[in-house]
């Protein structure tokens, strides 16, 4: 396990303890994929409403 998140944190140009921290978070909050696609489904969504709105 230590292997992939050392090679993540290289990857992603990020610190072990922040990929540590997310994985974590991902095991506490334990979200699905389909939850993440809904979220950042609603949240282009909101965006989009926002457009129309403001022209």
């Amino acid at each position: 396990m230590d292997d992939i998140i050392i090679f993540l944190a290289t990857e992603q140009n990020l610190s072990v303890s922040d990929i540590r921290q997310t994985i974590k978070a991902k095991e506490n909050v334990k979200l699905k994929k389909n939850d993440i696609t809904n979220v950042i489904n609603d949240h282009y969504e909101f965006e989009y409403d926002k457009r129309i709105y403001q022209q």
